[in-house]
C-alpha cells in the first residue's frame, strides 16, 4: 500500500499500479474535466510514457483540482493512492472512516 507522500510527478513517471488504478476509477466516475486531461489519464492507465508537459497538465488539471487529498484529517497519515477515491467525499482514510462509522 503506497502513501501519497511521493511527489505525484514521481509517482506517475514510476508507472506505480496503484497510482494508475485510481486514475482508472477517475475515468470511470467521469470525475476528469478537458480533453487533454481525460487524454492524459487514458495514456497513465495504459502505461504509455508521457512527456513533462503531459505530467504538468495532468497534476495541475487531473489531481490538484479536487482529485487528491494528500492526508486524512483524523490523523495526518498520508492517503494511499488505493483509498484516495473514498478520500474525496470526506478527507479521511479507512481507518479513520470505519472508526466514525463504528460510532
Amino acid at each position: 500500500m503506497k502513501s501519497t507522500t511521493e511527489k505525484p510527478e514521481f509517482v506517475i513517471r514510476s508507472k506505480d499500479s496503484e497510482f494508475e488504478d485510481f486514475v482508472e476509477s477517475l475515468l470511470k466516475c467521469e470525475r476528469l474535466e478537458g480533453k487533454a486531461v481525460i487524454g492524459i489519464a487514458k495514456a497513465i492507465v495504459a502505461g504509455n510514457n508521457l512527456s513533462k508537459d503531459q505530467i504538468d497538465t495532468f497534476i495541475k488539471y487531473g489531481l490538484l483540482k479536487d482529485n487528491y487529498v494528500e492526508e486524512c484529517e483524523m490523523c495526518l497519515i498520508p492517503i494511499p493512492w488505493s483509498e484516495m477515491l473514498y478520500a474525496l467525499d470526506d478527507n479521511l482514510c479507512d481507518h479513520c472512516r470505519n472508526v466514525i462509522e463504528e460510532d
